[in-house]
């Protein structure tokens, strides 16, 4: 088996500093949704940086939906939710640094649904 790069090793290490990630539940009586912040970077060397929130179908703002549910989950890479971790695919991690806004905090969040992170 090949060995980690020196870079996996320090993404893993960052990981294990955080919690995993604990959902709280929708609120049941109203149509409500999970929706992501992606967070901004300079460049794609920094973390991939998120928030969840509730909202409701009706109040929600303008938001892109993704399908990353799939993927080999063999290979996984952590990435920042709140103050915690989750573990994401390959995929998944490749399609949130090409979307991910560029230009550091001044370029604004996107808001994303992911069924892979919006989903427990």
């Amino acid at each position: 088996m090949p060995k980690d790069s020196s870079r996996q090793n320090s993404l893993k290490d960052w990981a294990n500093t955080y919690q995993k990630y604990k959902y709280t539940p929708l609120d049941a009586s109203r149509n409500s949704v999970r929706l992501l912040r992606l967070r901004p970077a300079p460049d794609s060397s920094w973390a991939i940086r998120c928030s969840l929130f509730h909202t409701t179908l009706e109040e929600a703002p303008p938001y892109i939906a993704l399908s990353y549910a799939w993927g080999d989950t063999n290979s996984s890479f952590p990435i920042l939710v709140d103050s915690d971790t989750v573990s994401v695919t390959k995929n998944l991690r490749h399609a949130l640094l090409r979307l991910r806004p560029k230009g550091g905090e001044k370029a604004g969040d996107l808001v994303v649904w992911i069924d892979a992170l919006c989903i427990n």
